[in-house]
C-alpha cells in the first residue's frame, strides 16, 4: 500500500515500571554534580536519576517499539507500517497497539495506553515516480511552506518548523544505501511525511488531526487519514508555486527591474516578469529566495513583497496545470505533477 502511518510517538505521566534492566542511560549529567532523580521508584526499588533512559528498537530485540524515560514521563515510538513490511504503508494501527501491548507485557510497563497522549504522528504517502527523485528538488525549492524552513539534502527536501514539518526523500535510495534492503524495490519512490510534531498539534481539529490520545487516534478511518494529508499538504507547501536553476546577475537584474518599476509604479513588476517571462527569470535566479530579494532591493516592503510573490506563485500554479494539459514540460509542470500526486 502507498498511504499510511509512518510513526507514532505516545506518553503518559501516570505509569508503572518494574524496572530498568537492558535500558541504556541518557546522557547529559554534568561532570562532578550528582544525577537528579526524578519520578517514583521502580517496582523493583529502583529509582530513575539524570538525564534518562532507553531503548531502542532493532531487528534483533525482542522489544518492538523504541521507548524513553526522563522526567516528563513514559513515551514510546512505533512504526506501525514497518512492523509488516519494510516500506509498504498500511492505516490499520492495530498491529501497533498489539506491538505497544507486547511490549508492556515483556518490560512491565502499566499504563493507560489508550489514554496515553499522541505526542507525534507521521502520515505517509509514496509513489514511484518517472523521473530520478533528484529530478524533482528544483520544483521542490520553488515552493514556499507556510512560516517554514527550507532545506535540501543531496536525496530529499524538507519544509518544517518545531510543529510541522513536510519531508520528501527518496525511499530506494534510503532502503538500498541506508537500511542494506536486499529485496525488490520500486525505481524512483518518492516518499513525502506529513509530521504533526507537537501533541497539542496532533490534536487540535483544524490545523492538527483532532486526535489527543491514542484511543482516538485508532479510530481514525483511513479517508480522514488522507483527508489530513492532503488538506496539510494543500494549506501549507502546495498553496504556491514557482522556480527552476541556472545563473542570475543580481545587480543587473535588479536595475533592470527598476526601469520597469520607474515607467510604471504600480505595474512595474509585473510588466518586467512579463516581458522577461516567469520561467526565463526563475530558470536564471534559482530559487524563489533570489526574487525575493530583487524585489526588497527595489524598494518593495515586507507586504508589498509577500502579495507580489503570492500572484508569481498563483500564475505559476495555473501555468503548471496549463503545461500539463498541453503535455510541455516546466517546472511549473513538474510541480504540478507533485501536488497531483501527493496533494490532489
Amino acid at each position: 500500500m502507498n498511504f499510511g502511518f509512518d510513526m507514532v510517538y505516545i506518553g503518559s505521566h501516570d505509569f508503572r515500571l518494574n524496572a530498568l534492566n537492558g535500558w541504556s542511560v541518557k546522557l547529559g549529567n554534568k561532570v562532578g554534580e550528582a544525577p537528579e532523580p526524578f519520578g517514583a521508584p521502580c517496582v523493583n526499588g529502583f529509582q530513575p536519576e539524570g538525564a534518562g533512559y532507553y531503548l531502542n528498537r532493532s531487528k534483533d530485540s525482542k522489544n518492538h517499539c523504541t521507548w524513553e524515560l526522563n522526567k516528563f514521563g513514559l513515551f514510546a515510538q512505533v512504526n506501525p507500517s514497518v512492523l509488516k513490511h519494510e516500506y509498504n504503508l498500511t492505516t490499520d494501527l492495530s498491529p501497533a497497539k498489539e506491538a505497544l501491548q507486547h511490549d508492556m507485557a515483556l518490560l512491565g510497563v502499566d499504563l493507560d495506553l489508550d489514554g496515553a497522549s499522541v505526542n507525534r504522528v507521521d502520515i505517509t504517502k509514496q509513489h514511484p515516480m518517472k523521473q530520478p527523485v533528484h529530478a524533482y528538488t528544483e520544483a521542490l525549492s520553488a515552493l514556499s511552506g507556510k512560516r517554514m524552513k527550507q532545506v535540501s539534502y543531496p536525496s530529499g527536501y524538507t519544509f518544517g518548523n518545531r510543529q510541522k514539518e513536510a519531508v520528501f526523500y527518496d525511499k530506494t535510495t534510503q532502503l538500498r544505501e541506508v537500511k542494506k534492503y536486499e529485496g525488490e524495490v520500486p525505481a524512483n519512490l518518492l516518499r513525502c511525511e506529513a509530521r504533526w510534531k507537537k501533541r497539542k498539534v496532533v490534536g487540535h481539529d483544524g490545523n492538527g488531526l483532532g486526535k489527543g490520545n491514542f484511543g482516538s487516534l485508532l479510530t481514525m478511518h483511513p479517508e480522514e487519514a488522507n483527508h489530513r494529508f492532503t488538506s496539510f499538504l494543500q494549506t501549507q507547501i502546495f498553496r504556491s508555486k514557482g522556480g527552476v536553476q541556472l545563473m542570475l546577475d543580481f545587480e543587473t537584474e535588479v536595475e533592470v527591474l527598476k526601469q520597469y518599476i520607474t515607467a510604471n509604479e504600480r505595474g512595474g513588476w509585473k510588466q518586467y516578469f512579463m516581458a522577461q517571462g516567469i520561467e526565463s527569470i526563475l530558470s536564471r535566479a534559482g530559487s524563489m529566495d533570489i526574487i525575493e530579494a530583487m524585489l526588497q532591493h527595489v524598494g518593495y516592503n515586507r507586504t508589498q513583497v509577500y502579495r507580489i510573490l503570492k500572484q508569481i506563485r498563483e500564475i505559476m500554479h495555473i501555468q503548471g496545470f496549463v503545461d500539463s494539459r498541453r503535455g510541455e514540460d516546466s517546472v511549473s509542470r513538474t510541480i504540478e505533477t507533485l501536488r497531483q500526486t501527493f496533494a490532489a
